[in-house]
């Protein structure tokens, strides 16, 4: 499963101006209007939030990795012309706040792509290797995404003063900006969900790879060990809430920590029990076995495939395609 990052996108960049006036080129020059000045700015943001979403898109519909890097850059070559218009503005009547700190913001961004989502795009390739790794993995997505989010509050705040500071009316489009909050909260609530069946499925792994090469001790071991994830898992998911009313994603991780929680307790034991005895099997013995076998295969597939479904299409419902 990819998991992808919610770049906290500049909300701001959504503000829309009751003025009568309109964007222009960039110049280096000074402006005698504050909304004029102020809009620059807020479309020099918006053109970095643009690359963004496409960011966020891609790496939440796309599985192609080389793809999804070029967008990444992308966003990192919008961030340099947009530091570069901004860089060519003049304070507005003496007060250069709001420029400084849109270029702050606007650095502070360019090292977030290009030093932390790097880094977690590092981890993401070695993340389905262990527990350990994905967790590392998902802890430098969650760093990168909170730096992002501090920045995205510091651009609204100087903004927001600016246009107080120049009585420019901003109205703040609320089901835009809600849309873009949900798309981090679609990331981070999956996330979570399967960090915890991904624990349980390493346990469960262990079981079969010892079961493939018949060593009854070591099947032993990690069918203990997979009964102690599964208990785990569920108690873990009770916390869990519904994603604005849908449980889809959560209920089916809960029936695969459930099935294995059954298979852990009952018929793994049987088939640790047929391995340690596998000279002295009967034709009973190899038919329950074989059935223990197919039974597995099928609603493990059945399960994982529900699971997987589930928090693809809870990701999607929240990210546009673009």
């Amino acid at each position: 499963m990819r998991q992808s990052s919610f770049l906290y996108l500049f909300s701001a960049a959504f503000f829309t101006i009751f003025m009568g006036f309109f964007s222009h080129q960039v110049k280096a020059q000074e402006f005698s209007n504050a909304g004029e000045y102020w809009d620059a700015i807020m479309s020099a943001q918006s053109k970095v939030m643009s690359k963004s979403v496409g960011y966020v898109s891609k790496s939440v519909h796309s599985d192609n990795d080389r793809i999804i890097e070029r967008k990444r850059r992308a966003v990192v070559s919008q961030i340099d012309e947009s530091l570069a218009r901004l860089k060519e503005l003049k304070a507005f009547n003496g007060n250069d706040r709001f420029r400084k700190e849109a270029l702050a913001v606007l650095q502070q961004m360019k090292n977030i792509y290009t030093i932390e989502f790097k880094e977690a795009s590092s981890l993401q390739k070695n993340s389905q290797s262990s527990y350990l790794a994905m967790e590392r993995y998902y802890k430098a997505q969650d760093h990168a995404e909170a730096k992002l989010d501090r920045a995205d509050k510091r651009f609204k705040a100087a903004s927001k003063y600016f246009a107080k500071q120049n009585n420019i009316k901003i109205v703040n489009e609320g089901r835009k900006d809600d849309a873009i909050e949900k798309m981090g909260q679609v990331n981070r609530y999956t996330r979570s969900i399967y960090l915890i069946d991904f624990k349980l499925s390493k346990a469960n792994a262990g079981f079969m790879d010892a079961f493939e090469a018949k060593k009854a001790g070591v099947m032993e071991r990690h069918r203990k060990k997979t009964l102690a994830a599964a208990r785990e898992a569920l108690n873990k998911l009770k916390a869990v809430k519904d994603f604005y009313g849908n449980s889809d994603y959560k209920k089916a991780a809960e029936k695969i920590a459930r099935y294995r929680k059954k298979f852990a307790s009952k018929e793994y034991t049987e088939l640790v029990t047929f391995t340690k005895n596998s000279k002295k099997l009967t034709r009973k013995d190899v038919k329950r076995a074989n059935q223990i076998i197919q039974e597995l295969n099928q609603k493990n597939n059945q399960y994982v495939q529900t699971f997987n479904m589930a928090g693809r299409a809870l990701r999607q419902q929240y990210t546009p395609k673009q």
